[in-house]
């Protein structure tokens, strides 16, 4: 007879910490961190790395997220944080171009 729970799960695995979703509530793209909203209204602190979608670095206000929760002496912050939903708004496709000037084209200062 096996040695398992009647259920299937192994008995000697620790639990995982549940998953809740949320929204971004604001994220600074330069800095690397925001804030997103538990079910609950609490806010979290969320980090770049955190972010555990492959080439997703930054998160737009709005975005539908689940994370697990932590705490720290610092306050909630979510960890193992994944998208529920695309990017929102045209400000996700969009990079902002600089305009250069022109190499070899003669200085306007005098």
């Amino acid at each position: 007879m096996s040695d398992q729970p009647p259920d299937g799960s192994a008995a000697n695995e620790p639990e995982k910490p549940p998953r809740v979703r949320g929204k971004v509530i604001s994220f600074n793209r330069n800095r690397g961190f925001g804030f997103a909203s538990g079910p609950d209204g609490r806010s979290f602190f969320v980090h770049y790395t955190e972010l555990i979608d492959p080439g997703v670095t930054f998160l737009v206000e709005g975005q539908e997220v689940e994370f697990t929760p932590a705490s720290d002496p610092r306050g909630d912050r979510a960890t193992q944080v994944q998208l529920r939903s695309p990017r929102v708004g045209a400000q996700a496709f969009r990079t902002r171009r600089r305009k250069s000037r022109q190499r070899g084209a003669p200085s306007t200062d005098s």
